[in-house]
């Protein structure tokens, strides 16, 4: 084999394109589909309707970040497509890899 490619891709070669290729993003969207934390539980701190339940203060609410991350609000919710921090502003509160808030 004759080329770049001669004696195989070496790690090195792979870092080096990474870093010269790196976009925040990428790693955005990444987090954005495949959340490092998957949920949490949160303590309603009112008494909360929420299409036509009642959550009562102090009870414990599993919230997750993956279904807030592929809200509709998303064009393509489901798609990876890491252009779409390029193409306008993320609303607060719609992209949370880690979680947020109090």
């Amino acid at each position: 084999m004759k080329g770049p490619m001669a004696g195989g891709v070496k790690m090195k070669d792979i870092l080096a394109f990474m870093i010269e290729n790196a976009d925040l993003s990428t790693a955005l969207e990444a987090r954005r589909l495949i959340p490092p934390l998957q949920g949490t539980f949160r303590e309603a701190t009112t008494d909360i309707s929420y299409e036509g339940y009642t959550i009562p203060k102090g009870w414990k609410v599993y919230w997750t970040v993956s279904t807030t991350n592929i809200n509709a609000d998303f064009p393509a919710p489901e798609e990876f497509d890491p252009t779409r921090y390029k193409k306008s502003p993320t609303p607060p509160y719609m992209n949370i890899p880690f979680e947020g808030g109090p």
